[in-house]
């Protein structure tokens, strides 16, 4: 990912990254191995808010 973002940076797109220290499917709440209540919620915050910004 560091590549990639890096790569990107350097072009006229806009990048954003975030990372979590969280488990794969850690927005699974079916899975309490995985889950992380924490990084789900502000993964979501930050996705409904990507897609409202992007999408209007």
């Amino acid at each position: 990912m560091p590549q990639l973002i890096e790569k990107l940076s350097g072009s006229a797109a806009e990048v954003s990254a975030h990372f979590c220290d969280a488990d794969h499917a850690f927005f699974n709440d079916t899975r309490p191995e995985v889950h992380n209540r924490g990084a789900a919620d502000e993964a979501w915050t930050r996705s409904v808010a990507f897609l409202i910004k992007h999408l209007q």
